[in-house]
Formats: C-alpha cells, structure tokens, sequence
C-alpha cells in the first residue's frame, strides 16, 4: 500500500538548493501577502459594516436567539433544541460581548472565526500546496469566512444565511489538504501532530454542523487507509476531538449526549426519499463542474502519465484525492438546504494544479493545453468566489440606504435590531410575507407584546425563529427550540414534547393562520399537535393585526425540564 502523501524531493545539487531556497523566500513573500490580505478584508468587513438584508431575515432571527440564549446563560442541546452545532451561537454570545446585543454581533462573530481559522488555513496550504495556490485558497476562503452573500443565492439577495455552512467547508477544506497533500518543502514526519490536529479538526466540525464532522470522520478514516504512518498515531486523533470538546465544556457546558440526542430528533425528519431526491439534484447541479474537474484530470494528470512525464503513484494519489474531495462534498451538501451549484470545490481544482506544478518542470510538459486546463479547472471550480465578491459590491453600494437612506418601514422598532434593515425593494418569500413586509411584521408583533409582557417574562415564539425575546430583551424561556421546521429538523412522529417546546414560558405568540409564506406549515402543524396542551395551559390575552398571543393560566405551572 503507498501513502497518499508524496515526499518532497530533496535538491540534488548546490544549484537545486539555491533554487529550494529562493522559493521558500518566495513563500514567505506569498505568505506575508495572504496574511495582510486577510487583514484588509477583517478592516474592509468593519468599515462596512453588516450587510443590508435582501433575504431570509428569519434565518437571521435565529442564529441572534441562538447567540442571545448563550449570553443568558443557557445552553445549545441542553437548556434549548437545537440540531445545528453550537459553534455558530458561542461566536454570536462573542459578538455581542463585544459590540451589545445587536445585528452587527453577528457580522463580528464572523470576524471572529475568520481570526482564528486564517492562521490555520496559512499554516496548512503554505505548507501543502505551490504558494500561488496556497495564496489563492487562503484569500477565496477568507472571502468564504465573512462573505455577505448566502451560498445558492445570487449576489444581491445580501444576508447571513446559515453561516455554519461556510465555516464547514472552510475547516473541511483545511482538513482535507492536511490529510490528503504532501509537504512541498523537506519536513521530518510528524504522524502524532498530524493525527492531533486532525482529529481536532474534525471536532470543531462536529461543533458546527454535523454532516460536515461525518465528512471529517470519512477523510481521516480514508487517509488512516492509505498513511501507514498515520495509522500508528490514529490513537491521538482521539485525544485531538476530545481536548476540543473539553474545552466547549469548559466555555460553554457543552454536553454530547445531549447534543446526539438533539441530532436524533432532526435525523428521524430525514427521509430516505427526500435524501435520494437532493442527491439527484446535487448531481444535476454539479454536472458541469464534474465535467470540467474529468477534463482537467484527463490534461494535467492523465496525459502527463502517458507521456511519461508524471508517476503513476503521484497520479494514483491525487486522483484519490480529489475524487474522495469531490465526491465527499456533493454528499455534504445534500443536507444543505440551498447551495446546490454554489458548492466551493476550491480544494479538488487546487490539488489537481498542484500536482501539475510539482512534476512539470520541464518546457515540453506544460504544453498549452496543461495551461489552458489548469486555468479553466480554477475558473470553473471557483465560481463562488467572484459572486461572493460581488456579493460584498452590493453591500458597500447598500450602506447609505442602511445608514439613513431607509425608509422606516425597512427599520425594526427595537434597540438592539436598530442596525438591521431589511431592502424595500427585494421580493423574495419570507418566513410568513414577502421578505420586504418582514420589519413591519415583527413591529406589529412587538406592539402587542409591549402591551402585554413585564421585562421579566419568558416568550415562546412559534415561529421559525424567536425574533422577540432579543428584540425587547426578555430572558429567554428555558426548553423552547431554538427553530422548528416541519421535515426538516421534526415530523409529526419526532416532534419534542410540549413540554419541551414551551419548557418555562409565561407566554406564546404565533402568526395569526390566515398568512402565507414558506413557514406556515410549520404553523399549523404546531397548533394542531399542541392544542390540546396549550388549551389546558394558556388562554388568549391578545391579537393583532398578525399575531395572536397567549398566557400561561395562573393555575398552570411550568413544565418541569428533565436532562437529556
């Protein structure tokens, strides 16, 4: 069995020294510019300031809740459902730290992960990869880590939709090149680090989302197969995911258990049907990327083997690679909602060119159609980089519309959503109206809430995200979910008992049922199969225009919370 990892090859005279070490200064210089690089995007993001809304503000309304509750006190998977990985919160509860309990914490908790990942990123690619290239993965992930466009979105419907997929690709990405791709420079063997940072990987994916862990596990199981080396140490791979999950114990009280049981709630919505129809429609999505990654193989692998001009081993080893890398992401993404063709196979195009680089040296191997296939390969494989920089265009050409230019119909009647402003003009559907009619929603319910609540009650909003309890800055109710979404994270059979979805509540405000929007489903599923409890419970203290809200009867206790 050979290692997938190719061994650098050794200079072989003073000549082939001087030329090692011209390029390692050339790589710092690489280096020195991706890192600044990164800075001035972390400056650009802070200037500008978070995005103006174009889409899915209720996607926005639940990763604050999320950050809100663990500024609180509570805890992901312990004191609230929640089937996405905690990660994305713990950033959140960071952001408003810093800057108040406010939209743009959200935007900071992106800086915040860009921050910590960059390092690593620089680490990994400057050390895998031709610095170009490292250069090149560095900036477009950096882009990935606080872009403001929603990955399946084009480039004006601006939000900050599930954020924790972007940062599953980026540290998969990161994991993969550790695992899969050789030094470029002469490094003594470090299976033990290798097998401790994987496995630390892998942890901080399983925080983020788990589809993307299960991804990370299959690699390092794929890469213990073809690294004997690494197979030795497969022990401290171990060690690396539980140090990390010690240390979200340690910040937050993470609990696994808790947390699986959380994910067996949302598995049980997952249909075998639904999974084989997303995974057809990947593959539609992707064809062409398929397409164009076969024939970058066929010029720059394939041809050069032929010829003589590349080993069959060093072949043999990035085609595994990138097929493993290729296909791994079109099954991750079969549980994400909406990137279909916006997946980022930054890493496939960049192995397949950086194998190009290490073996064609000479003229007559980098023919013009290696250099046509190495430039079309990056092209089409990084089509999300340019949309995502477009992306951050329309945002900078929103911010006088944001900073006073908006009407206050586009503006929330809050404090803390007092940086949120939702564009008039955009039509795309909402959670229960048209994404544009999404601010004067939630004011109407907020004027009814006002009318009601003391600031010490706990509101349960059944709704796809609690947009409220921030809003007026309640304490949040112990045990409501953080979402809900009928068949996707609960069914009829799955769904949490009623104690567990209105856990410690005062009151309950839901959407009058009369409204239209993508979320209304949900709705009526919830009231339907919590009648009867909430009818025991509570009583109807109050409607509006769009909400009708509802308090616990003072002979109702609250639900006693068991652990998981």
């Amino acid at each position: 069995m050979f290692s997938i990892t190719a061994a650098p090859a050794a200079p072989a005279s003073r000549a082939g020294a001087r030329r090692l070490a011209g390029a390692r200064a050339r790589v710092d210089a690489w280096m020195v510019a991706a890192a600044l690089g990164v800075a001035a995007l972390a400056c650009f993001v802070v200037w500008m300031g978070p995005t103006t809304v174009a889409a899915a503000p209720w996607d926005i309304f639940v990763l604050l809740d999320g950050g809100w509750r663990m500024l609180q006190g509570q805890t992901p998977s312990t004191d609230f459902y929640s089937p996405t990985g905690p990660l994305i919160y713990w950033l959140i509860e960071q952001g408003m730290r810093i800057v108040g309990p406010s939209f743009r914490a959200g935007m900071v908790a992106s800086l915040i992960f860009l921050a910590a990942i960059a390092p690593l990123a620089i680490f990994v690619f400057f050390r895998k990869f031709a610095s170009p290239l490292a250069f090149l993965l560095t900036i477009a992930f950096a882009v990935l880590a606080v872009a403001t466009r929603p990955l399946g979105y084009e480039p004006e419907h601006m939000s900050y939709l599930m954020p924790y997929n972007r940062m599953g690709w980026i540290v998969f990405a990161i994991l993969c090149a550790h695992l899969f791709m050789g030094d470029r420079a002469p490094a003594k063997p470090r299976a033990g680090a290798a097998a401790l940072f994987s496995g630390a990987l892998v942890a901080l994916l399983f925080l983020d989302k788990i589809t993307f862990a299960l991804g990370g596990l299959a690699a390092l199981a794929f890469a213990l197969v073809l690294r004997p080396q690494l197979r030795a140490k497969a022990w401290l791979a171990i060690v690396g995911f539980a140090a990390v999950c010690a240390l979200a114990w340690t910040a937050f009280g993470f609990d696994i258990p808790a947390y699986l049981s959380d994910l067996g709630i949302a598995a049980a919505a997952q249909t075998y049907d639904n999974r084989i129809e997303c995974l057809k429609r990947v593959i539609k999505f992707n064809a062409l990327q398929g397409a164009v990654l076969t024939a970058a193989w066929v010029a720059l692998i394939a041809w050069p083997v032929r010829r003589g001009w590349l080993a069959f081993a060093d072949a043999a080893r990035t085609t595994l690679a990138v097929g493993f890398v290729f296909g791994m992401s079109l099954l991750i993404s079969i549980f994400n909602t909406t990137e279909l063709t916006d997946i980022p196979h930054y890493l496939a195009a960049a192995m397949l060119v950086d194998t190009w680089l290490r073996r064609g040296t000479a003229g007559r191997r980098r023919t013009r159609l290696s250099y046509a296939a190495a430039i079309g390969v990056l092209i089409a494989l990084f089509t999300a980089f340019p949309r995502d920089l477009i992306g951050f265009a329309n945002t900078y050409a929103a911010m006088p519309y944001r900073n006073g230019a908006a009407p206050e119909s586009q503006r929330f009647a809050s404090r803390t959503y007092g940086d949120l402003v939702i564009l008039h003009t955009t039509k795309k559907e909402a959670a229960y109206s048209r994404a544009h009619r999404t601010p004067d929603q939630i004011n109407d319910g907020l004027a009814l809430l006002r009318a009601h609540l003391s600031p010490d009650s706990r509101l349960v909003s059944l709704t796809l995200g609690n947009p409220f309890s921030l809003a007026l800055e309640l304490p949040p109710a112990r045990g409501a979910p953080l979402w809900l979404d009928i068949d996707t994270n609960f069914t009829r059979e799955s769904l949490p008992p009623p104690e567990r979805i209105f856990g410690d509540a005062d009151f309950v405000i839901h959407p009058r049922p009369e409204l239209t929007g993508c979320c209304m489903e949900t709705v009526h599923v919830l009231l339907e199969l919590n009648g009867p409890y909430l009818e025991r419970r509570f009583l109807e203290v109050g409607r509006s225009r769009d909400w009708i809200l509802l308090k616990r009867r003072p002979d109702a206790g609250a639900a006693v919370l068991q652990p998981h």
